[in-house]
């Protein structure tokens, strides 16, 4: 998983298409793709995005502490669900 998390996308050509913007945390998006953005662009971005959610709850899976597995399960939902409802009301 770590080499999935390391695997940097070239970023000089999602740069040209991107407008950027200040964001809140949990916001949808932390840039505006312009409307002639080609779909290999999209993917490039959907996949940015996708790795940034994994590099989340990587750090979730590591930074939970329990001292058994059902404890464990508890603590790392009620992590997950506090980010989810931040970023609800963050809309």
């Amino acid at each position: 998983m770590s080499a999935l998390l390391n695997d940097r996308p070239n970023r000089t050509a999602a740069s040209e298409h991107m407008m950027p913007t200040i964001s809140a945390p949990c916001q949808e998006t932390t840039g505006v793709l312009r409307d002639d953005a080609s779909p290999e662009l999209l993917v490039k971005e959907l996949q940015h995005r996708i790795r940034n959610l994994l590099r989340v709850v990587q750090c979730f899976v590591v930074n939970t502490e329990a001292t058994t597995a059902d404890d464990y399960r508890t603590a790392l939902a009620a992590k997950i669900a506090t980010l989810f409802k931040r970023c609800r009301s963050a809309r």
